[in-house]
């Protein structure tokens, strides 16, 4: 049961890993990272469809997603930074 696979995905706007590897074990130990701004119901969501296809084993899975976009995407709040700014004066 020891075993690595690896996956990927690429686009205009991001490039995504995702790698498994499993070594031979008696009972069932799960490692997950994912990315920070992940939420915890995804990584659960994730874990419990790991959990489900395997029996045993000690599985640790990486999922790397990057934005090809190096900027991120803001948008000013006017209504709310107005606010702020006329509180601290």
């Amino acid at each position: 049961m020891t075993g690595f696979g690896s996956a990927t995905y690429e686009d205009a706007q991001l490039s995504i890993v995702a790698e498994v590897k499993s070594l031979n074990s008696k009972f069932f130990e799960m490692s997950v990272r994912l990315p920070k701004n992940f939420s915890t119901e995804k990584e659960l969501f994730l874990r419990q469809q790991i959990a489900d296809k395997l029996e045993r084993g000690k599985i640790n899975f990486v999922l790397d997603v990057q934005f090809k976009n190096n900027q991120p995407k803001l948008q000013l709040n006017a209504p709310i930074a107005k606010f702020y700014v006329q509180a601290i004066q």
